[in-house]
This record gives C-alpha cells, sequence and structure tokens, in this order.
C-alpha cells in the first residue's frame, strides 16, 4: 500500500505473539485509503475482504454509528466510519443484525440508502472491526498497513513493558532503524496527525 509523503511511517516486525498484542490497537478504529463513491461492498471487495466472509461472517454493519441493511445500495463517502461485527448477543444485538427481521425496530435510527452523491475518487475511511471480524482480519490489515491516529499509536507504544520489545525483531521510523531493545522510544516523534503503519511477523 503506498502512502502520500506527508505521513510518518512506523514499521514493526516480529513474533505472532507481538502481533496479538498489535491487534488490540484495531479496537479504537484505523483508516485505510479506498475508493469513496463506492458502496459498501465494494467497498470491502476493494479493501481485502471476500464476498463469502461479507456474508457468513459480518453480521452487523454500521455506517457513521447508524445501522445498515442494504450494503449493495448504501455507499461512503470520505471520512465516513464503517463498523463491521460479528453476531452481537441478545434482543439488541438481533435487532442490529443487517436484514434482521426485528429491523422495524430500530427504523429511525437505520442508515437510508442513498444514490452516490460524488464521483470515484481515493478518499480516506475509518474502519472498526469487532469480535469475529477483529479476530479474522486483524493480522491481515497490520500486515498490508493502514492509517493509526499518532496519538493512539504513541501511547499504546509508551504503555509497553520490556517484554513486549523482546517479541519485536525490527522497527523502522521514516525508513530509519530504532533501537528498541531498552523499551525507549523517545526518538519517534510524530509530526504528523495519522501514522501510516505496518505490523508482519519474522
Amino acid at each position: 500500500m503506498m502512502t502520500d509523503v506527508a505521513y510518518d511511517i512506523l514499521i514493526i516486525q516480529g513474533d505472532s505473539r507481538m502481533i496479538s498484542e498489535m491487534t488490540t490497537l484495531l479496537q479504537n478504529g484505523f483508516y485505510l485509503k479506498a475508493t469513496t463513491g463506492k458502496n459498501l461492498r465494494e467497498i470491502l471487495i476493494e479493501i481485502g475482504f471476500s464476498n463469502e466472509f461479507i456474508d457468513t461472517s459480518i453480521k452487523t454493519v454500521f455506517l457513521n454509528s447508524q445501522p445498515v441493511d442494504d450494503i449493495d445500495r448504501t455507499h461512503v463517502s470520505e471520512w465516513d466510519v464503517v463498523g463491521l461485527s460479528g453476531s452481537m448477543p441478545g434482543l439488541v444485538g438481533a435487532s442490529l443484525r443487517s436484514g434482521s427481521y426485528l429491523a422495524s425496530f430500530r427504523q429511525t435510527i437505520t442508515q437510508v440508502p442513498e444514490e452516490p452523491t460524488e464521483d470515484l475518487t481515493k478518499g480516506m475511511i475509518r474502519f472498526k472491526t469487532f469480535n469475529v471480524v477483529l479476530k479474522e482480519t486483524g493480522e491481515h490489515f497490520l500486515k498490508g498497513g493502514l492509517f493509526l491516529k499518532a496519538t493512539r499509536l504513541s501511547g499504546f507504544l509508551q504503555e509497553r513493558n520490556r517484554s513486549f520489545f523482546e517479541h519485536c525483531h525490527r522497527i523502522l521510523f521514516n525508513d530509519k532503524a530504532v533501537d528498541f531493545r531498552s523499551g525507549n522510544l523517545n526518538k519517534i516523534k510524530f509530526s504528523s496527525d495519522l501514522v501510516f503503519f505496518q505490523a508482519s511477523r519474522t
């Protein structure tokens, strides 16, 4: 995935334990560049989901906090927030499920499908993934690269103890190697609001 030169770039390589801990970073949301103006299904396929996974594993979809029933007729604009979840428990979970027979209980908050109002163009979209969707796709997105808020990423790294860095093999910040063995990451100072972040196994 290519990024603009305006973004800081942080790349971390390590073992499976490191990746597992890094996946928790995604719970608060991450950003990807995709073709805005497309419908939700097209967006999800563009960023790496298969139709099978979309239809069998993603049970609840939100667009800007509103439940979505028809991902083929709901279009996405730049800076929209897309939430993706597997099955959620209880009556509330059942009512929020896409296409649920209980959807009538949430008519006032449901996203209404509309025709696209903008040309197809690359733009930033925020994604939030939960439960089985996060578990099954977290490593995929980390490996491919994504954008995170600099404040969130910086806070996460500063909160790690030395044992975390024992599972890291290499850290690059803007193409320069970082001495991380001591757990001191003072040299990593982000200058951009969003940071392109990539984490993979070695």
